[in-house]
């Protein structure tokens, strides 16, 4: 399995739930830098869980790429790990490795449904045909793998609530 293949996957996850969770899917590149989360600072338990799982796709994503061992992808010297789990410490009393890893597994589970591994797989090899994708075309590929194959179903993103206080 080359390094290309698991980047693509992690990059493919990332925007697959980025995307799930109404964020604009950013610009991808394999030979670019690292993708920027642009996370900033979540203000809600659930904006947090959701960073968190944001943080953790890409190397969730590499990690089933390459075969699924979690040694190498979930470690806290990879800077997402870190910061997911920093974040994870701000989900209320308890050890904040807890609450990191319950993150982790509702993730790995929406990420290992056949539905969403298709779109994710589809969006990898689109991203290892073309080298780089802006984030309108990540979009597009997003949207239109949801809706063909085999898996074919209404897998829609979520729309972000507006509270006026």
């Amino acid at each position: 399995m080359n390094q290309d293949h698991a980047k693509s996957h992690g990059l493919a996850a990332y925007s697959m739930v980025s995307w799930l969770n109404g964020n604009r899917p950013t610009d991808i590149s394999l030979s670019g830098p690292p993708v920027h989360y642009g996370i900033g600072t979540p203000r809600t338990k659930e904006d947090t869980e959701i960073a968190i799982k944001r943080l953790l796709a890409a190397p969730v994503g590499e990690m089933l790429a390459s075969g699924g061992e979690e040694r190498g992808h979930i470690v806290p010297s990879r800077p997402e790990v870190a910061r997911a789990l920093e974040l994870a410490g701000r989900l209320g009393p308890g050890d904040r490795v807890d609450h990191l890893e319950r993150c982790y597994h509702d993730l790995r589970s929406t990420v290992c449904s056949p539905k969403i591994w298709s779109g994710i797989s589809s969006l990898a090899a689109c991203l290892l045909r073309r080298r780089s994708m802006g984030g309108d075309r990540v979009s597009a590929v997003l949207r239109s793998s949801m809706a063909d194959g085999k898996h074919k179903g209404a897998v829609f993103p979520l729309t972000r609530k507006i509270t006026i206080v």
